[in-house]
């Protein structure tokens, strides 16, 4: 079986002259642009006490997030400027929102803003005299050597604590001070759900038997068990380990009555635009047809039915998951888990205890912990 490809693989440079082409965007907790109406996964992250204004991109039609209201000056700056890959215009368009919302302290979500304004400071794009305060919130730390050593370094050297950043879990704090960020600037604040909220989503997709819709859409079975993988179709997300241990299963006779459900139609990468066929013919090429199901695309409320009807959920990420908030709402759902072995979910999972933990990329530990639950 080939390498996993890169999770953040070097890109190449767009030719001078040439038009950019639109950066992909795959975050399920993308605050500042609204989801789409049937991306259900992405308005799980609306009820997150972390959400944060989402700088960004405006140029490529982002909304401003409604409780950034303090930061639509800087929003306006930044939305009418012409959208450009060119660092010093990029930096410009950063330095001028800053200038434009008049705070001394930014909000900011994931590397490419924290780093931008931390390039505009350096190139004498703000005030060297201007307080001013930055927060970033860091949500996933892999790669994290390369990703972050800019990061690091001008952290490191500002004396005055400009920058602190949040970690979504240790795991992404470990990443980070592994490479270079001083610990004593980095704390975790573990990624929140509105429990509430989701138990109530719960219970409407119950009453309602709202399941039903995605079992006839999708032509399931009306009796038989279902095994969850609720996660974006790129390849580290392991879909391709959870499709092998099903027919490892099968091979048994251990499927006869069991349905395989990939959900997460829609949650694409750009950078992968054939997984997801590639998905399909592994799971033909197998004899998986009717047992192991891509699902259609599905409504917040239809996502949460499937946590409903699941019996176990599974996710098999190869790389370190930042957080995994998979996990969470399954086991909210009352749903027993199956997770690889690294990254946020080690945090709150114990093994054996409230969930199954496997190594990554491990095809037969799944199909092991599948048969004992």
């Amino acid at each position: 079986m080939a390498p996993p490809p890169a999770r953040y693989p070097r890109r190449r440079r767009t030719p001078r002259g040439q038009p950019p082409s639109p950066a992909p965007h795959t975050s399920l907790d993308r605050h500042g642009s609204p989801p789409s109406p049937r991306s259900g996964h992405a308005r799980h992250t609306r009820s997150s006490p972390l959400s944060a204004p989402a700088l960004p991109y405006p140029s490529m039609g982002h909304q401003p997030p409604l409780h950034a209201r303090r930061l639509r000056p800087a929003w306006r700056v930044l939305q009418g400027g012409h959208h450009c890959h060119q660092p010093a215009r990029t930096l410009e368009q950063y330095a001028q929102a800053d200038h434009a919302a008049g705070v001394p302290d930014l909000l900011l979500q994931n590397t490419n803003p924290i780093v931008s304004v931390l390039k505009a400071r350096q190139f004498g794009l703000l005030d060297e005299a201007e307080e001013l305060r930055v927060m970033g919130v860091v949500h996933d730390g892999a790669d994290a050597e390369r990703r972050f050593g800019y990061l690091a370094q001008r952290i490191a050297a500002d004396t005055g604590g400009m920058v602190q950043l949040i970690a979504v879990s240790e795991s992404v704090r470990r990443a980070l001070v592994d490479a270079g960020v001083p610990g004593r600037r980095v704390r975790t604040v573990l990624n929140g759900l509105d429990v509430g909220h989701f138990e109530d989503r719960l219970r409407q997709a119950r009453a309602d038997g709202v399941f039903a819709r995605v079992r006839d859409r999708n032509r399931l079975p009306a009796k038989c068990r279902i095994v969850l993988v609720s996660a974006r179709r790129v390849p580290w997300k392991g879909h391709e380990d959870v499709i092998r241990a099903a027919a490892r299963l099968d091979e048994r006779g251990l499927l006869e009555d069991t349905v395989v459900l990939f959900n997460g139609a829609g949650l694409l990468d750009t950078r992968y635009p054939n997984h997801e066929d590639d998905l399909t013919q592994a799971i033909a090429d197998l004899g998986l047809t009717g047992k192991v199901v891509l699902l259609d695309e599905l409504s917040s409320e239809e996502v949460a039915a499937c946590y409903t009807a699941a019996h176990v959920a599974v996710l098999a990420s190869r790389e370190p998951e930042p957080f995994g908030y998979a996990n969470v709402e399954a086991m909210l759902a009352g749903v027993p888990v199956i997770a690889t072995g690294h990254g946020g979910p080690l945090e709150y999972i114990d093994d054996e205890t409230s969930g199954l933990v496997v190594p990554p990329a491990a095809p037969n530990a799944i199909a092991a912990a599948l048969e004992r639950l």
